[in-house]
């Protein structure tokens, strides 16, 4: 049981630090605030239910920068379907 609770920890711990550059990257903080609505995006690829928010609102750096961040994290695994759109955006 410890073992996952230490995975949550790390990855409770990552969204938290991450946050300024999750924005800084074009994420609404609504999108980020929660670990609810983050992996909502991780594994959908984008929050058009909730905040509206889509892949298409961040620039190409914006969008390289958000492929950084993600495939160097704990979410990496699930965030599939969001790092495909991402990388799809930087394409565009």
């Amino acid at each position: 049981m410890s073992y996952r609770s230490n995975a949550k920890s790390a990855r409770h711990l990552w969204l938290k630090r991450s946050r300024p550059a999750l924005t800084a990257a074009g994420l609404p903080v609504n999108v980020i605030e929660t670990e609810r609505s983050w992996n909502y995006l991780v594994l959908h690829g984008d929050d058009a239910f909730q905040s509206g928010w889509l892949p298409s609102f961040v620039t190409k750096k914006q969008a390289s920068r958000l492929v950084s961040l993600i495939a160097r994290s704990p979410f990496r695994d699930e965030a599939t379907e969001l790092l495909r759109v991402l990388n799809a955006r930087i394409r565009e």
